[in-house]
């Protein structure tokens, strides 16, 4: 049996690594699985799971250099965690390397020190915006020159990539589980209970890493002309703080609701968190890979209210799934709330639909069987 080492770039789990999980144990029937952590974590305990763990050197993420002397150090650095990674998969003599994120390229560097194809998972969206414009394009062509093939979480993702270079980046959406229809409904009203949500309260809810781009201050300040129209309306905010300075001027502005805004650090309930919402915002001012979190709403029959960035865009349509909204506009996000609970039906509409769509697009099965193919089919290919 061929082996394959993944090496994963964050000791928590998050998203992509929750769509990776199941992925990884359908590979597991093809391949013998080596997961390479950079230190314990939420991720080594799912990691050791789906094949051997493995412990290596923390490694560092690129970013842009904002001088020569930063980019000569980061040069270096790169260099020498290449070397490092070579000397790791010397040891665990993989057929093929999984990166499990675009922002390592010292593994793939590492992969053709050591001779073996590497595949590079990309739910990352660069900061493309003014004087970083070319630099990522620069970035993103590189990584596509090292790996053997980069597989994308979305076309708003493999956009960044140059399909003209083979082979072409392929995309692959990440699985989305739909509820078991087996399993135990979430009481609403227990759920509310658990939470600190009033059970007559109009719930609006946001899930993510607290963090400036994530966006949460906006629902915050649109909280204002909310509660003019929707005086019941009561809000959770979940997730750990990524911005500990952000998060706690976040949870001072909030203070003015005198309790009508939680926080709800993670893991959360999730079940529960989506029982006991109303609607679920994504307040996002920078692009998104996916939007793993409007899939999970619309599949737990949560309607959903998202801006206008990233892959959000490219997979529901405004008014038949999500209502979409332009990012940092207050205003439009407190309309679309106020819309929402003025207009169950609506609601009840987008999640309907809602639900298809994810169940089109995100179906975990077909796409774990579209990952293995490509995976498969770039460890038979020779490395250039």
């Amino acid at each position: 049996m061929k082996r394959l080492v993944v090496v994963f770039h964050s000791s928590e789990v998050s998203g992509p690594l929750r769509t990776l999980e199941p992925r990884l144990r359908a590979l597991r029937e093809s391949f013998d699985i080596v997961t390479v952590v950079t230190r314990r974590g939420s991720v080594s305990d799912v990691a050791s799971h789906v094949g051997v763990l493995w412990l290596a050197p923390r490694l560092r993420q690129f970013a842009f250099p904002g001088s020569s002397g930063e980019f000569i150090r980061s040069a270096w650095l790169l260099m020498q965690q290449a070397w490092q990674m070579a000397a790791i998969f010397r040891r665990a003599q993989p057929d093929a390397v999984l990166c499990v994120t675009a922002t390592l390229p010292q593994v793939c560097l590492a992969a053709r020190l050591y001779g073996c194809p590497s595949i590079v998972y990309a739910a990352e969206i660069f900061d493309r915006s003014g004087p970083r414009r070319r630099p990522a394009a620069s970035y993103a062509h590189a990584v596509q020159m090292l790996a053997t093939q980069v597989v994308c979480a979305s076309r708003s993702v493999a956009t960044q990539y140059q399909a003209r270079l083979r082979p072409e980046p392929a995309i692959v959406h990440p699985g989305v589980p739909a509820p078991d229809p087996d399993a135990p409904q979430t009481d609403r009203v227990a759920a509310r209970d658990s939470l600190g949500v009033p059970r007559d309260a109009f719930c609006v809810t946001t899930v993510g890493r607290l963090s400036p781009g994530r966006g949460q201050a906006v629902l915050v300040d649109a909280l204002d002309a909310i509660v003019t129209h929707v005086p019941r309306v009561h809000c959770l905010i979940v997730g750990s703080p990524g911005d500990s300075s952000y998060a706690a001027t976040l949870e001072r502005q909030a203070a003015r609701f005198e309790g009508r805004v939680r926080f709800i650090a993670s893991p959360a309930p999730m079940n529960a968190v989506y029982a006991a919402s109303d609607v679920v915002v994504n307040p996002a001012v920078v692009p998104e890979g996916f939007g793993r979190v409007a899939c999970e709403a619309l599949l737990a029959g949560t309607p959903v209210v998202s801006t206008r960035v990233g892959a959000v865009e490219e997979i529901f349509a405004d008014g038949l799934h999500v209502l979409l909204i332009p990012a940092s506009d207050a205003g439009a996000l407190a309309n679309a709330v106020v819309t929402l609970a003025a207009r169950p039906q609506l609601a009840a509409d987008l999640v309907d639909r809602g639900r298809k769509r994810v169940a089109e697009i995100a179906d975990v099965e077909r796409t774990n069987e579209q990952f293995v193919r490509v995976v498969q089919q770039a460890v038979t290919e020779r490395l250039k």
